[in-house]
Order: structure tokens, then C-alpha cells, then sequence
């Protein structure tokens, strides 16, 4: 999953000074090919929606049947594994469906009956899951072993026996377990659903430019590359403007989200959503709060890197040369692009899958554009589902290409996942592990770009778009910080919390991580346009710990691309059977509780940044 970046970064890029890492002049480049690039859903899913509705009979046939062998499962060994491989094969066939509806609904954010219909059948999985759950805690280890000596196909599931073991404080009857996931759509899907109305009927205007019209919301990319500072200050003034329009209508819908999600982790008796959030990522909400208290301070990295980007942004430019645009690329070029930055990792597979998923033929990636369709990106993939990539559009920016090689990377691991049959109940884990391998992608490409670069400008530019994505560990924690203190702020408002609310919250917040607010109080709404706060609460977190462990990895590819690669797709290839702390130290060396692993991001960041600021000559 990517998001839009701190809003810091896109405000930075839209200023009405020289834009935050102008992209370099280049020739015309051939017409775009995005409309090559289109999900062929029947292909893959379903014929039609109507086959797809017509097999949900089916699938709660066999959710039934689930939940009937879960209440066997304490019988005998073969009951047992009988009960989990039903668990595992009910999964995919639920995956099949929920992501066919997730896919329509990224293409059309007004489709609610798709909406709710994915998060009504992942709630219906879940009940029939909470008796497979209910049964496992009865399973003590001695009656597990005994029986996995019996029958050695249990052992394929010992760690998800002593993962259901791990929750067993939070874990209620299954009567109860039932009525909270039957609940949990009903609470929580109105927000996200208002949200994207507010969006939809939200006139955000057009900008005439040379080269035609941009829509100010669809087009934020294109119009940040834009040379002409003054069409940049009149599309962020339009942004906002569109944004403030229905403000208080923004603050009902996130307070909502959060109460909903802070209700119904009580339930389970977890202190709110943010400590079941972070203990279901195998950390605490001590843990996180430590790290957000160490990486505040050390953000004035960020901060650095923020400034020197301003002074080199009121550099004298060179004269435009004719018939010159920003760096731009087609989807055909950014896919070549990646493919060839991604060599260097020497995986024959992962070159393989990689140049399957970005072929078009192959209708597995859609950039194409058009009305009501979601934000940002996503990729999706399973067990027994080929993996794809959504993005909202494809505009040609450095940052179009960047997106796309982040959810490649996520759509390469479920791929991976997918034809090394990892068993369904290990096909997903802990965020911050697929986020820090898509972010790692990030690097490497970006770090092939600015390497094979002769031109000092240019070289210079890719520079600063590695350091921003290097920079992620701080506008993760920044995004993390503001997450967790609206959590707070709501609760201790009694549940309620206005728009005037927020944007002081926010300004507070962005104070530690950002130089732009004193200039640009427009963001301090930026609680509005991170999405993530409303489409997928609690998961902004996950980026702060990713940066970190990003950065790492890139330092052991730096040092023997050869052997970090072939750990790292066995990484990859390993679905989720350990805890993500076992699991990287195993296959990296790389120990994610390290206090030391901070410190080693921050002397990192510092030496590329030393090379990132002196002024260059005109060329």
C-alpha cells in the first residue's frame, strides 16, 4: 500500500516557490501509454458481478462447513489438521471474492454495495474463524505435540497454533467473537463511505496550462512538475479550498472512524484501537511510543533535508531549452525502469515475475484513470490469486514511476507467496515487514537512477528523490504521531472532535517534522488528505518501522547485492511463519529491536545528505 506522503512533501512540491525537487528538462517524450494498462477482471475473478454475487451461495456454504469443523477440530489429530486446511482453502476463496470487490470499488469509490458486501463476507470468514480460534486455545502444547508426533502435518501449523495463543487475553467466546465481527461493518464502514462522497462531490476546479487542462485533485502530480510557479500556487490554493469546503463534515467522519475503533477494541478488552493495532503487529503501545519519542528530535534530519531543498529550489535555473518538458516517463518506460534497477538483485524468479505482473497484456495492472476512482495505490494477491497493482492514474512524474515500483514489489511477494505455497493462514503478517520491502524497492530504484545519471542536475534529482523515500522513518512517525494524538484528543473529548480542533492538533504535531507550517498553515488540514486515517485506521504506524528497516536493508544490498538478493526473495517467498523479529534476523541479520538501528538510519541520512546540498553551476 502507498499513500500520499506527508503533506509537508506534496505542500513542498505545489509552493509557490521553485517546486521541492523540480524535475530536470528533457525532450517531449512519446505519448503516454496508460490506457495499455487495465485490470482484466474476468480473467482473473469473476465473468461478471453477477457471477461473482451468484457464487457467494457457495462460499457460505463452505464458511457453514468451517465453522462446523471448528467445533470438532478438539477431537482427534485428523480433526484437527482437517479443520485447518478447511481454514486455509476458505480463505482463498474469500480472498477471491473480497478482493474482486475491492478491486471494483479502487475503480469506483462510489460503489458501496461492492464496499459492503467485501467487509459483510470478511466479517462472516472471521465468525467462522473465531470457532476455529476458540478451538486452538484448548490445545495445550503437550496435547499438540503428542498429536503432531501422530499425525507430522500438524507441525505445518505450530506457529499459527501459538500465534491464536498469543491473544488468547483478548480473545472472547465465540458467541460474542460472532456479534463483534457482524458489528464491526456496520460501525465502521460509514465513515470511510462518507468520506469519498465528500470527495466526489467536491468541485475541485481545473488549471489551464500550456499544454492543456489538469484537474486540480486527479492531476496534484502533474501539477506539481508544472515550471510556471504561479499555475503551482493557484492549484494548491484550489486544493485546499476544495478540501475546506466540507471540513466539519471531514471531522464527524474521523471521529466516527475513531470511535468505532476504539469501541469495539474495548470489547475485547484491549485498552483502544491503537494497543490492539500495535499488538497485532507484534508490538506495544509502550514500544511505539518509545520509538515516536526517540525519532521526534532526531527528525530535524528531515527538517535539514527540507531546507536544503528550499535553498536549492531558488537556484538560478538554466534557460529552458525548446521544445524542453520535465523528466517524464510513459508506463512502458517506467516499467523498464524497474525491471532494470531490479536486476541487480540476481533473482531469475523475481526478474521473472516482476516483467509478467507489468506486461499489459497480462491485465493485471490498471493506471487508466477516470471518475470516483480511490487515491494514491494498492496491490492485491493470495494464495490461489495471481497478484495485481491499482493505481489512481499514471501521469508520467518521477513519483508516478515510484509508485508504481512500490506496489510492484508488494504484488511481486504475494506472487512469490502465491507459487511457493505458503499455506493461506501465513500469506499475510505484520505491515511493516511488505511495507519495508516495497520502500527498499523504492531505493533501489531510485539509487539506479541517480547512479547511471551523468548530468549534474539530474544526478542531483535523483539524489534528493532517494533521500525523501530515505526519509520515511520520519514522515512515518510524523503520520504515526498524528494518528495516535487523534486518538487521544477524541477520546478525552468525549468522543467528539471538531475541524478547528484537529487543525490545531495537527500544526502541533507537524511542528516537530516540518518547516512548512510557518510559511504554509494550509497544512495544517492535512488530517483531511491522509486517506489512511478513514480507508485503513491504525495502519500509519507501520511506516515508521518500515523506514527503519528499509534503510537497513539497503545498506546490506549496497554491500553484496548478489547475497542480499538471494536472502531476500527467500524472505519473500516465506509467507509469514515467524514472528517478523525471528523471521528478518534469520534470513538479514537484521535485528528490528535494536535501539541501535535509529541511530545507524540517522548516520546514514546524514552522509547522503552531505552530498545532497552545494549549489551546482548552470549548464
Amino acid at each position: 500500500m502507498i499513500r500520499i506522503v506527508a503533506a509537508a512533501v506534496f505542500l513542498l512540491a505545489l509552493q509557490a516557490a521553485p517546486s521541492k525537487l523540480e524535475p530536470p528538462l528533457q525532450p517531449a517524450v512519446a505519448q503516454a501509454d496508460s490506457d495499455l494498462y487495465r485490470f482484466d477482471l474476468a480473467r482473473y475473478y469473476f465473468p461478471s458481478p453477477e457471477a461473482e454475487l451468484a457464487r457467494r451461495a457457495h462460499l457460505r456454504d463452505r464458511v457453514a462447513a468451517l465453522r462446523a469443523e471448528g467445533e470438532r477440530l478438539t477431537s482427534s489429530p485428523a480433526a484437527l489438521l482437517r479443520a485447518l486446511r478447511l481454514a486455509d482453502s476458505v480463505r482463498i476463496e474469500s480472498k477471491r471474492h473480497t478482493t474482486y470487490l475491492y478491486l471494483r470499488t479502487q475503480l469506483d469509490t462510489l460503489d458501496e454495495a461492492s464496499a459492503q458486501a467485501r467487509s459483510t463476507l470478511e466479517a462472516e470468514l472471521d465468525g467462522a474463524t473465531s470457532v476455529i480460534r476458540s478451538g486452538l486455545l484448548q490445545i495445550d502444547d503437550g496435547r499438540f505435540a503428542a498429536w503432531a508426533r501422530e499425525l507430522p502435518a500438524l507441525e505445518t501449523y505450530r506457529f499459527a497454533l501459538e500465534s491464536v495463543r498469543r491473544m488468547r487475553k483478548y480473545t472472547l467466546p465465540p458467541e460474542q467473537e460472532e456479534i463483534a465481527s457482524r458489528l464491526g461493518p456496520v460501525v465502521e464502514s460509514w465513515p470511510a463511505a462518507l468520506y469519498h462522497r465528500l470527495i466526489a462531490r467536491t468541485d475541485f476546479g481545473t488549471i489551464q496550462t500550456p499544454t492543456g487542462e489538469l484537474r486540480v485533485l486527479r492531476d496534484r502530480s502533474a501539477i506539481a512538475a508544472l515550471l510556471d510557479t504561479a499555475l503551482r500556487a493557484e492549484g494548491i490554493r484550489r486544493l485546499w479550498a476544495g478540501y475546506g469546503q466540507h471540513r466539519d463534515l471531514y471531522a464527524v467522519a474521523l471521529a466516527g472512524t475513531v470511535r468505532a475503533k476504539n469501541s469495539l477494541a474495548r470489547v475485547r478488552g484491549y485498552r483502544d484501537a491503537p494497543d490492539e493495532a500495535y499488538q497485532r503487529a507484534y508490538r506495544s503501545a509502550e514500544q511505539v511510543r518509545l520509538l515516536l519519542d526517540r525519532v521526534r528530535p532526531a527528525a530535524q534530519l528531515y527538517k535539514d533535508f527540507q531546507g536544503i531543498t528550499a535553498q536549492i529550489a531558488r537556484e538560478p535555473r538554466p534557460p529552458r531549452a525548446e521544445g524542453a518538458t520535465p523528466l517524464r516517463f510513459t508506463m512502458s518506460e517506467a516499467a523498464k525502469v524497474i525491471r532494470s534497477a531490479l536486476a541487480s538483485i540476481g533473482s531469475e524468479e523475481y526478474a521473472r515475475e516482476l516483467a509478467e505482473l507489468l506486461d499489459p497484456a497480462n491485465g493485471r495492472v490498471d493506471v487508466t484513470g477516470g471518475p470516483n476512482r480511490a487515491g494514491g495505490g494498492g496491490s492485491t494477491g493470495y494464495p490461489g490469486i495471481p497478484s495485481a497493482i491499482y493505481l489512481e492514474h499514471f501521469g508520467g512524474s518521477y513519483a508516478d514511476l515510484s509508485r508504481l515500483a512500490h506496489e510492484a514489489a508488494h504484488a511481486v511477494e504475494n506472487q512469490l507467496v502465491h507459487l511457493h505455497g505458503v499455506p493461506a493462514v501465513y500469506a499475510q503478517g505484520p505491515s511493516y515487514l511488505s511495507e519495508a520491502y516495497a520502500l527498499f524497492t523504492e531505493l533501489v530504484v531510485a539509487n539506479a537512477l541517480y547512479e547511471e545519471a551523468s548530468d549534474l542536475r539530474v544526478k542531483r534529482y535523483y539524489l534528493g528523490q532517494f533521500l525523501s523515500k530515505a526519509m520515511e522513518v520520519f514522515h512515518g512517525a510524523q503520520d504515526a504521531d498524528l494518528e495516535q494524538s487523534i486518538y487521544t484528543a477524541v477520546d478525552a473529548g468525549g468522543g467528539t472532535i471538531g475541524a478547528d480542533d484537529l487543525d490545531s492538533l495537527t500544526g502541533r504535531v507537524d511542528t516537530a517534522y516540518s518547516i512548512t507550517g510557518a510559511t504554509f498553515p494550509e497544512v495544517r488540514a492535512r488530517w483531511i488528505t491522509a486517506r489512511l486515517l478513514y480507508e485503513d485506521p491504525l495502519y500509519l504506524f507501520n511506516y515508521m518501522y518500515s523506514g527503519l528497516l528499509a534503510l537497513k536493508m539497503f545498506e546490506s544490498y549496497q554491500r553484496d547485492p548478489m547475497s542480499f538478493g538471494a536472502r531476500y526473495v527467500t524472505l519473500l517467498s516465506s509467507g509469514y511463519r515467524a514472528t517478523p523479529t525471528v523471521a528478518v534476523r534469520h534470513a538479514l541479520g537484521i535485528d528490528l529491536d535494536n535501539p541501535h538501528l535509529l541511530d545507524d538510519a540517522a548516520g546514514f541520512l546524514k552522509a547522503r545528505l552531505a552530498s545532497y546540498g552545494p549549489a551546482l553551476p548552470l549548464r
